[in-house]
């Protein structure tokens, strides 16, 4: 997951400038509102520990399912600063978001879904204030994978 919203590229205010953005794990040691105004970072986005429930025949190895469908929460965070507007922010880092899963489901062999679109530019914190969205990712591998062809006679191998 991360490295799929790594690759989202969110623009400021002005269209032009791209905004910093982090991509970080939560309960990451990282102090939110340092990564703002002492390191630079205008988005941050947060994953959270995903869920896990088996799914499709069945079928397992040593006892682990071969498939299983899973949640992501993330969770996208910025300030407002001189040169952009949090809300603004918030709402092109979705469509960057949106846009990455879909890309990601169309060349992947999975379904990449956003289950769940809470909290649209909640504010949170006191002094310095945070907005946030918060996204419920769901990831479900697709039901039937094509083999795909070898040369020399060999049979047919899935390579995932």
């Amino acid at each position: 997951m991360r490295n799929i919203l790594k690759t989202i590229i969110v623009y400021l205010d002005d269209g032009v400038t791209v905004a910093d953005l982090l991509c970080m794990y939560e309960d990451s040691p990282d102090n939110t509102i340092e990564l703002f105004y002492t390191l630079g970072y205008d988005v941050v986005i947060t994953i959270g520990r995903h869920t896990e429930r088996e799914s499709g025949d069945g079928k397992r190895i040593r006892g682990i399912p071969l498939r299983y469908d899973a949640e992501v929460p993330i969770s996208v965070t910025t300030v407002n600063k001189t040169d952009s507007t949090a809300p603004v922010t918030l709402n092109k880092a979705r469509l960057a978001i949106l846009e990455a899963l879909e890309n990601a489901a169309e060349y992947g062999r999975a379904d990449v879904s956003v289950r769940t679109d809470e909290g649209r530019n909640s504010i949170i914190g006191g002094h310095d204030p945070l907005w946030q969205d918060y996204y419920l990712v769901r990831i479900r591998p697709l039901s039937s994978l094509p083999d795909i062809p070898t040369t020399g006679g060999a049979s047919a191998i899935n390579p995932y």
